[in-house]
């Protein structure tokens, strides 16, 4: 049978609101269970409901069996080949060409890229409408002399006004044989590859 409640939490203000049909077993009317990830507890003054807070999607540079991750010239920024959508059940964000393009509003970006061979390696967020550098991710290190690989990150808070298009770079300071090779040496397996992982969080 339902439960009336009341949530109280002075240090989350956020949390203090009446649940109407709160039941025994912790859930709520529309399925959403009590702190599940990305949910906050709202009310309106007549009634509450579970709303997500985060809206999120997700690209990647996915090439097959056999391909490698694509040329990186020596000492340049070069654009990462994001070529696949991979989740994105809110329309929050377009992909042109390699390039994204979320709608407007607030977002985190997240991002991992491969490095094979490249010695000094770095990503970074380029508005390309705009030019400016949005964000640079930390350094990295994978040695062209031995066929090292390494994995680049970076994470980036920015606002958008809905028209402008993003790319993701890559330093290389040397330009490797095989660039950006998730395998490691020379080309993949009889599998496709995942080279650059890419989401986007939308923050309501």
């Amino acid at each position: 049978m339902p439960l009336n409640t009341i949530i109280r939490d002075q240090a989350k203000p956020w949390l203090n609101a009446r649940v109407n049909d709160l039941r025994i077993d912790g859930s709520l009317r529309n399925g959403a269970d009590l702190g599940q990830s990305g949910f906050v507890l709202t009310s309106n003054g007549a009634s509450q409901d579970w709303e997500a807070k985060i809206q999120k999607a997700y690209f990647a540079q996915v090439e097959n069996a056999n391909a490698d991750g694509g040329a990186l010239a020596a000492g340049t920024w070069t654009a990462r080949a994001i070529n696949t959508e991979l989740s994105n059940q809110y329309n929050i964000a377009s992909l042109v060409g390699n390039a994204i393009q979320p709608i407007a509003g607030e977002y985190t970006v997240k991002a991992s890229a491969s490095a094979f061979g490249t010695d000094g390696c770095q990503l970074r967020l380029r508005n390309i409408t705009s030019g400016s550098v949005v964000g640079v991710g930390l350094t990295g290190f994978s040695a062209d002399a031995g066929n090292v690989q390494c994995t680049l990150t970076l994470e980036v808070d920015f606002s958008t006004n809905g028209t402008d298009q993003y790319v993701l770079e890559q330093f290389a300071e040397v330009a490797p044989a095989v660039p950006s090779e998730a395998g490691g040496t020379g080309h993949a397996g009889a599998i496709p590859h995942t080279f650059v992982l890419l989401s986007v969080l939308k923050r309501l």
